[in-house]
């Protein structure tokens, strides 16, 4: 992978999982439970975020379009998939073949956020670019390349639906295309973020299943 990485700044590197407290009179994550904890990430160095980032972005390789680095992340595991706030300079990220045959992705998607800049992806036979305020979603299992431009910022749901054959179908069908929001979109949009910054609080599930709702009853109405 061809790299080029800017210099570290000190207080621009760090990485650790987020200490919120959670509401009064509700449990705290084990600290050797991570899946329950958000993980914040702000770094200037692509080895830093390469290697931080793994537990939450699949297999990639990134190469910079600016002679300086710099990229923010902020992930959490929910109930039913993967949920990062990214931010970062302008990349060029590439899913080779191989990175995607060895996965066990066959049933997973990203639901992908365009929240601020730009992004054009290619995958398959089909190339799309997202501006701020639209959405797309796409397959995990197959490769694709992704150039970002502009102050880049999205928020990314990765799913498996291996056990949701109804949603997977729909999943299936709107891949590869531009969705704008509209309201219910937003609400979801709205509801998801409030997962970065939650504790371990028994209503996470709940706001979850809501904001699924939400994205695949519109999903069911762009076919």
């Amino acid at each position: 992978m061809s790299i080029t990485i800017a210099a570290e700044t000190p207080e621009m590197n760090t990485f650790a999982p987020r200490s919120d407290a959670p509401p009064a009179g509700m449990p705290s994550p084990a600290p050797s439970d991570a899946s329950l904890r958000a993980t914040c990430l702000r770094t200037t160095s692509l080895e830093h975020f390469v290697s931080s980032s793994s537990a939450h972005l699949p297999p990639l390789e990134v190469v910079p379009q600016t002679s300086t680095f710099r990229a923010s992340l902020r992930g959490r595991n929910l109930h039913s998939g993967q949920l990062i706030q990214l931010a970062s300079s302008p990349v060029r990220v590439t899913r080779t073949p191989r990175m995607a045959n060895n996965t066990s992705a066959d049933h997973t998607f990203k639901l992908v956020w365009q929240l601020q800049g730009g992004a054009e992806m290619e995958q398959g036979n089909r190339t799309i670019r997202l501006d701020a305020g639209q959405m797309s979603i796409y397959h995990l299992s197959t490769p694709y390349r992704l150039h970002t431009f502009g102050d880049y910022r999205v928020l990314m749901l990765s799913l498996d639906l291996a056990d949701m054959p109804e949603w997977r179908q729909l999943a299936e069908r709107c891949q590869g295309q531009v969705l704008p929001w509209d309201a219910a979109v937003q609400g979801a949009l709205a509801a998801l973020r409030s997962q970065l910054v939650w504790g371990d609080d028994p209503m996470v599930a709940k706001v979850e299943e809501v904001a699924l709702e939400l994205v695949f009853d519109f999903l069911w109405r762009r076919q």
